[in-house]
């Protein structure tokens, strides 16, 4: 068995600053030196105001982290590992330099038995900036400018991008442990699905040993998911390789949230000489199939005949035009045992730009709201890292599909060069076994974006000679379940169009934002319908986080008053194209107040820059749903945020929902109801994404809040896994009864749920509500109860906590209850009321 002896904890670090000050101060291993830095108050933190500027700095010094050890038992086998250096360092062992690194994505060893010693010993590691390993490479293209990035295998997005500052941090970020290793150990083990039928599942395993000893043996059990044994095994072990099959009666299957429930078994293995244990691993796997259907659409067909339809209407834009060259068309379906996916989910970035061990209970908490909100996909963006191992045993839980990048984003990488396709490859052979036995893997990506604008008949597009020539053979050598695409996004010509494969409407952006800026977007409800692809891995929805969240890194005179350099700065933003005429915050209110109408006061601001993005996720989530499968999957950008920004996320740095993550929520609900103008009616579908039939009622109501209401309602049934017209109001009729001035509201209750939504006549902006009083009538430590005596479109709950539901409507003299989320990171009863609507009064 391996024998550990950690070096984590106390370590003293060390380095001068560019004006030639000497800082000694302690580090709690695993850390950063900023964090250290931060930890002995020689730096503030980094996430106020804009701190972070006044200390880039500390990427420029040589930092060194030292500490003694005392070991009485030298074994000549001894090896120290690094679970994560950032990024270029010497190590020393009393004086000896043992090894060098530069690269923070994999785990190094390194051989010691001849160095250590009886007794005391020291181990020196020495940090060097990054950048001054390789400002001497000649310069390549990369986003942001940042071009030196592209040939240091750290962590992309720390270099500045556009919703994070820069932090290029370095240190002993993961753990470090001595070792030992006894004659036999299992070096890893994949265990995989190979069929599943009527009768059992097969399940395969590969397990390999580090060696062979004379007389061990491989005993190995399985679990259940209720804790029963359904197998067990011993054999001699005669090669370094073995090879098994079981066959599982009646297996309780895993599938992704929302579609079953997520049955994970257990597997033990022990490697055994005589009765003495001499290796033990410990896995969890869930038995289930996934694969890509990409499915051609056949000349003729409604998908097809769709497709043109689409291409035919990108004359508006020659930025999406010049992607879009397909003349056969595909589609992108996910199946997880057999089944179709509406794949739900968002994008998923590092938790921190400094921290990148001890997240755990971060990360579960985050993987919590996930799972509540309904997401079954999160994709590891390529800008980041390789998670911690609590994320993906998470996911495995709860039903999260996770698409992983390999960390390679937004440049033109040197992969023309052995050095970088070594460096690539050990990340591969790495993050295979890392990551291949969770039954949360739904595919692998090569890259995120390098290769956007090629196409698999171009011989040399950005990044496919290291994905193609060594990351992809490296995957189907270990990985026989999971399908890999080069990049993302990846389908037709060119990868990023949108009739063929995956998409990022993140591309996009430029002629999006220019279309708010100068049409009256009175056509709202129907124009985010030229965005819709096959499966969409990037959908940008912007968003203010609470003002709880706010004032933990602004002023209320910075959140508030007329100068907005702090919001801009927080915001950060995308320096080309139209983004170099119109920053993203002055687009983000732009948007605001096109859509929601001009701000009235500085709260009326801050309320509408929060809640347009809940009308961007419900606009942009009932357009996939609707045109299901066309459309398999929507995935914005993005679920949660590195550092505290006011931009993209779902769920801002601190871990509380924006005003998205609640639309999300609602709008990803098993059954829903969406309104679609089209053939000169107001067609209601109802969209199912349960393995079930649902029967249930609709009710749309016109109201324009003058003098006109009227209903309409239908029984429905909604075949499982569907979308589908359940009611058709025509033009001539519905102008009866609304203008432009009308919102149609659309409840739905069924077997499998009530939905709430609404369709503007024109846009939110040209609707005048009536006055509301609203009162709370009752409120306790766990929920509050409101009513209003007028309908009332947005009700923004603010507070230290976490709301179950939040920016949701009040309708006349009809209670609503909302449950407080014991996840929060703090609990409080002084709850504020935000009304958007104009002519409210104080409740």
């Amino acid at each position: 068995m391996k024998h550990m002896f950690s070096l984590d904890g106390k370590w003293s670090c060390s380095g001068i600053t560019p004006e030639g000050k000497t800082i000694n101060i302690t580090a709690s291993v695993p850390c950063s030196v900023h964090m250290a830095l931060i930890d002995a108050g020689i730096i503030k933190d980094l996430y106020v105001e804009d701190n972070a500027l006044k200390y880039q700095w500390v990427e420029q010094c040589i930092w060194e982290f030292k500490r003694t050890f005392v070991i009485e038992d030298v074994k000549k086998d001894m090896n120290i590992c690094f679970e994560g250096l950032d990024v270029y360092c010497d190590i020393l062992i009393n004086d000896i330099k043992i090894g060098s690194t530069d690269n923070m994505f994999i785990e190094h060893s390194f051989h010691i038995g001849n160095v250590i010693k009886e007794g005391g010993n020291t181990i020196k590691i020495v940090f060097y900036p990054p950048d001054s390993r390789v400002k001497e490479f000649p310069e390549r293209s990369a986003a942001f400018g940042n071009w030196t990035r592209v040939y240091t295998r750290r962590i992309q997005c720390t270099y500045g991008w556009d919703w994070v500052e820069r932090f290029v941090t370095c240190g002993i970020v993961r753990s470090v442990y001595l070792y030992c290793d006894d004659k036999t150990e299992l070096d890893h083990i994949y265990v995989y699905t190979n069929n599943i039928d009527e009768y059992s599942a097969q399940v395969k395993m590969e397990i390999r040993f580090k060696a062979v000893g004379e007389n061990t043996w491989l005993h190995m059990e399985i679990y259940d998911p209720d804790a029963g044994k359904v197998y067990e095994d011993r054999k001699l072990i005669v090669e370094q390789d073995m090879y098994k099959t079981v066959d599982i009666v009646g297996p309780q299957l895993w599938y992704p949230n929302g579609y079953g429930e997520q049955k994970l078994y257990h597997i033990i293995l022990e490697v055994l000489e005589r009765d003495t244990v001499l290796s033990v691993k410990d896995i969890k796997f869930g038995i289930h199939t996934i694969k890509i259907l990409q499915k051609q659409d056949l000349p003729g067909s409604t998908y097809y005949n769709k497709c043109l339809e689409i291409q035919d209407t990108l004359s508006f834009s020659q930025d999406i035009k010049d992607f879009e060259k397909n003349t056969e068309f595909f589609g992108f379906i996910v199946l997880v045992n057999e089944i179709p996916i509406m794949c739900k989910g968002a994008n998923w970035v590092p938790c921190d730009p400094i921290r990148f061990a001890g997240n755990g209970e971060k990360i579960k908490r985050l993987l919590q709201l996930a799972g509540r909100a309904g997401l079954n996909m999160l994709r590891v963006w390529g800008g980041g890292v390789f998670e911690e191992d609590i994320f993906y045993e998470e996911c495995d839980r709860l039903g999260i599909l996770v698409v992983q990048d390999f960390l390679m984003a937004c440049a033109s990488y040197p992969c023309d060069e052995e050095w970088f396709c070594t460096q690539l490859e050990k990340e591969a052979v790495f993050a295979v076994k890392k990551l291949r036995n969770h039954a949360c893997l739904a595919w692998w990506n090569g890259d995120n974006e390098n290769a956007a604008g090629g196409n698999d008949n171009q011989k040399a597009y950005d990044g496919r000679k290291v994905v193609r020539g060594v990351i992809m053979p490296i995957l189907k050598r270990y990985d026989y379940m999971h399908e890999v695409f080069p990049s993302s996004p990846y389908g037709g010509d060119r990868y990023a169009s949108i009739t063929s494969g995956t998409t990022h409407n993140t591309q996009f952006m430029s002629p999006k934002y220019i279309d708010v800026r100068i049409k009256d977007m009175n056509n709202y409800e129907d124009y985010f319908d030229i965005y819709l692809s096959r499966f969409d891995s990037e959908e940008p929805v912007m968003g203010a986080p609470s003002l709880s969240s706010l004032r933990r890194f602004m002023t209320d005179e910075e959140i508030f008053g007329k100068d907005i350099t702090m919001w801009r700065y927080h915001t950060r933003n995308n320096p080309c194209g139209e983004f170099l005429n119109y920053d993203l915050f002055q687009y983000h209110k732009i948007f605001a107040e096109k859509l929601l109408g001009p701000f009235r006061n500085i709260y009326d601001r801050l309320l509408k820059l929060q809640y347009i993005q809940y009308e961007l996720v419900r606009k942009t989530m009932e357009l996939y749903r609707r045109n299901k499968w066309f459309s398999a999957g929507i995935i914005y950008w993005m679920f949660n945020d590195e550092w505290p920004a006011s931009g993209w996320s779902l769920i801002d740095y601190f871990g509380v929902p924006k005003a998205g993550y609640y639309a999300f929520a609602n709008t990803a609900q098993p059954v829903i109801a969406s309104v679609k103008h089209e053939n000169r009616a107001y067609c209601v579908y109802i969209c199912n994404d349960c393995c079930k039939t649902a029967e249930g009622h609709l009710t749309v109501t016109a109201q324009n809040f003058k003098d006109k209401v009227h209903s309409w309602t239908c029984q429905f049934v909604s075949e499982s896994n569907t979308s589908c017209v359940v009611l058709e109001i025509p033009d001539t009729i519905m102008d009866i009864y609304t203008d432009k001035t009308s919102v149609l509201l659309c409840d739905t209750v069924s077997d499998l749920g009530e939905h709430h939504t609404r369709y503007y006549m024109s846009k939110p902006a040209n609707v005048s509500y009536p006055e509301a009083n609203i009162e709370i009538l009752k409120q306790d430590s766990e929920k509050i109860t409101l009513i209003a005596d007028a309908y009332v479109p947005v009700v923004k709950l603010e507070g230290d906590c976490i709301f179950e539901d939040n920016y949701f409507d009040l309708r006349k003299d009809v209670p609503k209850t909302i449950r407080l989320i014991s996840a929060a990171e703090k609990i409080t009863d002084n709850i504020e009321i935000k009304v958007l609507s104009e002519g409210r009064k104080n409740g």
